[in-house]
């Protein structure tokens, strides 16, 4: 399995265990579903800047430092409402880039390079 793959079905199977248990309404699910294709979009945009130049590595900091913020912002805002799918979906965002290398160092057979 890709890599990509297994980062996706790590965040799916936690949004939705997170949604089963949190009440299992309909807001409960939809947010779940729109956090992870949320993340989906996350995922390409981590891709394109890995495979930007290293001339481009301070702009890749800066989106992961913006990336970092933004989350930090929304995990305010739903701990405040009392969102916990959202809640959790922001912790998940906001660790990504960390939990995306370790992935990445185990499974390096799974990353594919492209040219």
């Amino acid at each position: 399995m890709e890599a990509w793959k297994v980062e996706a079905l790590f965040v799916f199977t936690i949004l939705a265990l997170i949604a089963s248990i949190s009440g299992s309404t309909f807001t409960d699910w939809s947010s779940a579903s729109a956090v992870f294709l949320g993340f989906i979009n996350v995922q390409m945009a981590f891709d394109l800047t890995e495979k930007e130049s290293a001339t481009e590595e301070e702009s890749q900091s800066q989106l992961k430092i913006f990336h970092v913020l933004k989350e930090s912002v929304w995990l305010v805002t739903f701990l405040a409402m009392g969102s916990y799918p959202l809640l959790v979906s922001s912790l998940i965002f906001m660790t990504y880039p960390t939990w995306r290398k370790l992935i990445r160092r185990q499974l390096p057979s799974y990353v594919q390079q492209k040219a």
